[in-house]
């Protein structure tokens, strides 16, 4: 296993665990009354979260049989975007708060990821 990789593999691992914690912190620890959507909000968050931290593991698998750098920068972007997507949801609704700008930009950066790993994939036929 590659430094870049075994670093994108902890980075997935990682976020995935927080997904998971901010889940049950979600189940027993948010009052979803106060909001409404903030129920929502909060599962459409968590699911990206997990499910694109997962994705960050399998292509961290990829990285040493894909040396072309697409692979590489569409993962971190995947990185970034779960940030500022899900970590922004998260943020509005432990603070009742809109925090419109970021989630928007975090789904920019999700599919720019994909995008590039794409780009990797057609390049390696």
């Amino acid at each position: 296993m590659t430094t870049q990789s075994r670093y994108l593999a902890l980075t997935g691992a990682v976020l995935a665990f927080i997904a998971v914690l901010l889940a049950a912190a979600g189940s027993h620890l948010v009052d979803f009354a106060k909001q409404p959507g903030a129920r929502d909000s909060w599962q459409t968050a968590f699911v990206f979260h997990l499910v694109h931290a997962v994705a960050l593991i399998g292509l961290a698998a990829l990285v040493p049989t894909n040396s072309l750098r697409p692979l590489v920068w569409g993962a971190w972007s995947i990185a970034a975007g779960i940030l500022l997507f899900s970590g922004s949801l998260y943020v509005g609704v432990l603070t009742s708060g809109a925090m419109t700008g970021f989630p928007p930009l975090g789904g920019i950066l999700l599919m720019t990821g994909w995008l590039l790993i794409s780009i990797s994939f057609w390049k390696s036929t």
